[in-house]
Parts: C-alpha cells; structure tokens; sequence
C-alpha cells in the first residue's frame, strides 16, 4: 500500500492508531481530532502521504492514490487529477508520468490515445507527433498504411490525383519520363505520328518501320495499305504505286508486275494474271512505261497456253495431234488413247503398244515395258501383277513362272521368290507361303523337317537348328522339346548328353542342374551314391575318426596308442606330454602327482622322493632340504626347523638330520646372498629363493656368526640352493 504513494509526509504528527486510514490526528490545545487527508494525498496508520507522478487522489479522506488510466498522466506529486495526453501523443499503460510522441508513419487527431493510427496508404508522416498525416500530392503516391513519406511515380507510371496509394501505368501509345529528368509524373505524353508504343509502362516511342506509318498517340504502326508504299523510318503517311507495279500492305517499295502478269492502273494492290491464251514477257526497262506489263499478247495459231498467268505459248506435245492452229488450251490437243502412243504432236494417228509393253494414260508419246514381277498382252493399257505363288524376272514378260519348291511368292507382283526362312519349308512348287517346323524338329532342306537327335531340343516351331543340352541338362529321346534338368546329386558334365549321372559316394552337388559333383573335403564323408545335395551333405568325422582324403566315403578310426582326433579331423594327432587318451577323442591332462610322456594311453605316478603338478611331462625330484615320503604328490615336505638334509630325492623323514651331525664341508660352494634379520632368539639369515617362494629362515645365535665363513669371501654369504635348510652353520 505505501508503494503507491510518495515515502515522505508533509504532516508528521507522530504515529497514532486513533485515527482512521484516509485521515491524520490534529493536536491543538483543545485537544486531538482527526482531520481527512486532502485532494492529493492518501492516508494510513495516521499519517498522509504525497500521491507519486503518475497517480492521483481526486477527494478527501483517501486511503490510497489511483493509477492514471490509459491515455492519461500525471506528470508531479500530489496530483488531483490525471491530464489527457494531447492529440499527436498517447499512453499506452497506466500510471504515466508522461506521454509518448506518435513515431513517424502515425498520427493522433484525439486527446487521450492509448494508441497511434497509421497513415492510411496515399498519406504519410514524416516527423513524430502528428496529429493529422500529410496526402501525397500528384506524381507521388503510398501504396502501404504507416508510410514516413511519399514514393515518386516512375518511368512509364504516372499519378494525376493527391491522396494515391498506387502510380498508373502510361497507356499503350503514351509514355512519361523518370522524375529526374523532368518534373512529377501527373500525367503521360503522347508519342508524335511517325512513332508508337506498344508496351504498358513505357518510358520510350520508336520510329515506325519503313512500309508502316502512324498519327500521334499510336500503340502500334499501321501497315500501308496494298498499292501504297513508305520507304523511310518514321512515316506520316504513305504514296500510291503506278501502273505496271503493285504493292501488298506494309510494302516499304512498290514490285514490278513480271511475266505472265500485268497491272493497268496506279495504286494496284497486286497484278492480274494473263488468262489463257495468252502471255506476258518478263519487263525491259523499269523507265519506260512502255515495256511495263500493263496489258497482255495473245498465243499464235499452231501453239496453246493452257495457263493462268503464262509467258510462253507451247507446242502441242508428242502424244497428242490436232489440225487446228491457234489453240487456247491443251484440250484443242487430241490426246491418243491408253495402249497407244505418238511421237510427235503434228502427227495424225497413234500406234499400238507390243506384248509385254504398255501405255496407262491417253495421250502418251511411247510405250513403257512391263517391269518385273508384271506382263500384259498387245495394246495394254496397264501390266498385270504375277499372282501369288509364282513370279517373272524380267522386264517387258509376256508371261509368269510358278516359284519351286523351297520359295514361295505370299504376294503378288514379286520378280523372284524368296527362299523359306530358317525353320520353314515349301515342300511343293507354287507355294504362297512356308510351314514352320514343329517344336522337337528342325529344318534339314528347305523342303523337309528332321526331328533334334537325343542330347539337343528345339523349345518352338520354325527352328533352323536344334539347341544342344547344356552341362547339367539332358535329353534321352529323339525330338525332344526342351531338356530335362539333372537332380540333385546327379550331373551331366557334358554338353549334349541323354542321361544325368550319380555323383558317386563322397561327392555331392550344389542343387540340380550341376555340371560337376564337388568333393567332400578332407575330415569329412559322403556315404551314398547320387545322395549329395548340397555341402551340407558331406558330414564331419566323428571324434576318434578321420579321412585324410577328399571326396571320402567312410571315416577311419584312431587306433594307435596315444593319438586322438576332434569331430572334422583329417589326421590323427598325438597327444603330448603331460596329457594322455584312453578312448582316442581327446586329450585328458595327467593329474597332480602323475606323469606322461607324448602319445600315451595313461599317466605314470610319480614315486617317492619326488612330485608333479598337473599336465607335467616328468617327475620333480624333492630338492635338497625336502623329502616325500609317499608317491602320486604334488609337493615335498620341508625339513622341520633345527634339521636340515643335504641329499635331493630325499624319501623319508629321516634323511633331515640334526644340525649338530650334519657336514658344513661344503657350506661356500657355491655362494648366495644372505640377509640377517634380528629375531627373538637371535639372528636369522634369509636367503632369496629362486623360485619366487617364501624363504625359510635360519636362525643362528649372534656366537656362531664369527664361524660362518672359514675363508676370504664376505661375512654375509652361505651355501643355499633352496630355501629350505640343506646344512648347519
């Protein structure tokens, strides 16, 4: 609650809790009243305190000052009341202090905003704190709400309103400039005649073609009309042709009518054909209208011109006569009926064409010969086709020829037959077409078909040769359709085989069709003929057995004493020392107290005086110090303290004697290293052990020190091959 509020009092009066909150205790010499907290301020636990900047108390007797609401500020303490913001400011929170400018692109026309508008599109602002936007005025535009300021219109668009959101594009015929180069775009130019603009937009006219011409504002240049012509760039207007010429729409010249035409007056749009009969020639002079083709001349007697738009009369061709002169048109030639023929066109008659000959049109100036494959009679008009089945080879045959046997003709006109194709035949003369051979056959002459021999096939009709069997197939009678292919465990090692064969035991094969049987490799057996079917089929040697050869049938047993052999064993292997087999499949190590050398059926005990560890290929003797005294043990016993044995292989207890009766002849032969460690009863002497065992310790009271070395070698050393005690000191 006192965070709304100014932490400070304008009226100290000392704390009380007599008066209520909202107003503060007023001591006079009458006595204490409480008095409400005026405008301005907001009153607890008896004191009134100051409303902060952006709050305001409105009356008397307030408890708390209120938030200026959205819109509003109050911008010092003690505030009655809150302002509104202006127009072109706002505030969008309460408790403002302030209020905040409209940003560029906004405006505010009312007090107390909470928030700017943008400028609508064809306006803009382009300071903060507007209160209305300013309108683009014609030649710019804002095509978006909330613009800072106005785009100018650029080439080929224009604006001729205020307020635009969008330029327009220049019509098709006008064109505007950029800005730069001229003042606002409020408007487009038209292009001058002689120029246009095809396009939308544009910022440019061209010049009309030669053969066009346009008036002012043209989108497009128009073509000169036919007869008329403009041979420069950028044509107003156009010019008529004169006689004798002829000009097509958009000509930038005008033609000269050539030959076989002619045109009589100016302006023609195109020249006019000489009808038949007559005939213009090809133009002299183009400066003199006397050799221009303005009018046409008529053919001669003796001739024709059977053509619009000629410039030669013709002769009457050969193939047809006339007596007739000055002719108009080649129907005045008589032509000569089909199967007849005339050399020249003066002549009176036509003459009939030979056998083998013919004339297929009426007015024909010879006879053609009947090409091969054809024949005709006299005064044929066309040749006849050799019907199927038979054939003429030469040109100009009176006759056909039947095809032999072994050809045929499937259609008529042919000039010879073709041979039937591989695996057909014609087995008579005359034949229109071949007969395939049957599936199993094949054609042995073009006349006859043969069934395929055993070991080949053919699978369809029309074969030319039988397909031999493939390795792993076969086929076992005379004209067979396809191959039989050889099963599993049987193959056919061969091309062109009639029978599959049984691999044989100790073979087998990879699925049927096999041109080869595999063999079994070695440590492994097939026991039956024509049973292998895969490698599978091939097993492993039991253990105790073995094949030493590939592709075996049977698996042999170990039978010499000491060797074994694992399951898939292609030998038998000797099991080595230290091991031994009783049942030749494997090898057993020889236990603790046991021995055995290489290939062996048991293991020997070890006697006493000695030991083995476990898979041991010898007997250890005890060393010197040690004894055993029973056989099969894995370890001697040491001599007890006090005693000491200077024999290896010791077998009883006994052989430890006492210290006092034992020789110390040899105690420096040879030497080791000895450590003298302080004990309770004396001193001990440890010697390092060879074999990385604990050491057993010899004690020796601090007298018989000065008599452990007789001679010249350090006071330290004594004889110890083992740890254990071997002599007295």
């Amino acid at each position: 609650m006192i965070s709304r509020f100014l932490l400070f009092s304008l009226f100290v009066a000392g704390a009380s809790a007599v008066c209520e909150d909202g107003s503060y205790e007023n001591k006079t010499e009458a006595g204490t009243n409480c008095i409400s907290c005026p405008a301005g301020k907001a009153g607890i636990d008896g004191e009134c305190y100051v409303c902060a900047i952006g709050y305001y108390g409105s009356g008397e007797g307030l408890t708390e000052c209120t938030s200026c609401a959205v819109g509003k500020y109050a911008a010092k303490n003690h505030s009655t009341s809150c302002s509104s913001c202006v127009p072109g400011k706002y505030s969008p929170d309460t408790g403002a202090d302030g209020c905040l400018e409209c940003p560029v692109g906004y405006y505010g026309a009312a007090k107390a905003l909470t928030v700017c508008n943008k400028c609508s599109a064809g306006r803009y602002s382009d300071r903060e704190g507007f209160k209305n936007c300013d309108t683009c005025v014609p030649g710019k535009y804002a095509n978006s709400p909330g613009a800072s300021n106005c785009s100018v219109c650029g080439a080929g668009y224009y604006s001729s309103i205020s307020e635009a959101t969008e330029c327009t594009e220049c019509a098709a015929g006008k064109v505007a400039q950029d800005s730069w180069a001229r003042d606002l775009n409020i408007a487009c130019d038209e292009c001058a005649a002689g120029k246009f603009n095809q396009y939308l937009a544009s910022n440019n006219c061209s010049f009309c073609d030669s053969g066009k011409f346009s008036k002012a504002g043209a989108s497009e240049c128009v073509n000169c009309l036919a007869g008329r012509f403009s041979d420069f760039f950028g044509s107003k207007a156009c010019t008529k042709c004169s006689a004798g010429f002829f000009a097509l729409a958009g000509a930038s010249n005008c033609t000269v009518c050539g030959r076989g035409k002619y045109a009589a007056a100016s302006a023609s749009s195109s020249c006019t054909y000489c009808a038949a009969g007559k005939i213009s020639k090809e133009p002299i002079s183009l400066n003199s209208s006397k050799y221009l083709n303005t009018a046409c001349d008529t053919c001669p007697a003796g001739k024709y011109n059977d053509q619009v738009g000629f410039w030669n009369c013709t002769e009457c061709p050969a193939g047809t006569y006339s007596k007739v002169s000055g002719l108009g048109s080649l129907g005045g030639c008589i032509k000569c009926a089909a199967g007849k023929y005339s050399d020249f066109g003066e002549d009176i008659s036509c003459d009939t064409c030979d056998a083998g000959q013919y004339a297929a049109s009426i007015g024909s100036d010879g006879c053609e010969n009947c090409p091969a494959g054809k024949y005709s009679g006299i005064g044929a008009s066309t040749c006849t086709s050799c019907a199927k089945g038979r054939f003429s080879a030469d040109d100009e045959s009176q006759s056909c020829t039947a095809c032999p046997s072994g050809q045929y003709a499937a259609v008529v006109g042919l000039s010879s037959c073709p041979t039937c194709g591989a695996g057909k035949i014609a087995a008579a003369q005359q034949q229109t077409s071949c007969t395939s051979c049957a599936a199993g056959k094949y054609r042995a002459s073009t006349s006859s078909c043969s069934e395929c021999d055993a070991g080949q096939y053919s699978a369809s009709t029309g074969a030319s040769v039988c397909s031999t069997c493939a390795a792993g197939y076969m086929s076992g009678a005379d004209g067979s359709t396809a191959c039989t292919i050889c099963d599993a465990g049987s193959i056919a090692d061969d091309v062109g085989l009639t029978e599959c064969t049984n691999c044989t035991a100790g073979k087998y094969t990879i699925g049927a069709g096999t041109a080869a049987c595999f063999s079994c490799v070695k440590g492994r057996y097939s026991e039956f003929e024509g049973r292998g079917t895969s490698v599978a089929s091939c097993e492993q040697c039991a253990r105790g057995k073995f094949s030493a050869d590939v592709a075996s049938s049977s698996c042999s047993p170990c039978t010499v004493t000491g060797k074994f052999s694992p399951a898939g064993a292609s030998v038998c292997s000797t099991c080595p020392a230290g091991k031994y087999t009783s049942d030749h499949k494997v090898c057993v190590d020889c236990a603790a107290g046991k021995y055995s050398v290489a290939g062996v059926a048991s293991c020997e005990s070890c006697g006493a005086g000695s030991y083995s560890n476990v898979a041991s290929s010898a007997c250890t003797s005890c060393a010197k110090g040690t004894y055993q005294t029973a056989s099969e043990k894995s370890s001697c016993t040491s001599c007890d303290v006090g005693k000491a044995s200077s024999i290896s292989a010791a077998t009883l207890a006994a052989d430890c004697e006492s210290c006092d009766t034992v020789s110390t002849s040899h105690l420096l032969d040879p030497p080791h290293v000895f450590h003298a460690q302080q004990g309770s009863t004396g001193q001990q002497l440890v010697a390092p052990h060879p074999l990385n065992v604990y050491p057993v310790p010899l004690v020796i009271t601090p007298p018989k020190l000065k008599t452990l070395v007789p001679h010249a070698r350090a006071a330290t050393q004594v004889n110890s091959l083992h740890p254990q005690v071997q002599r007295c000191v």
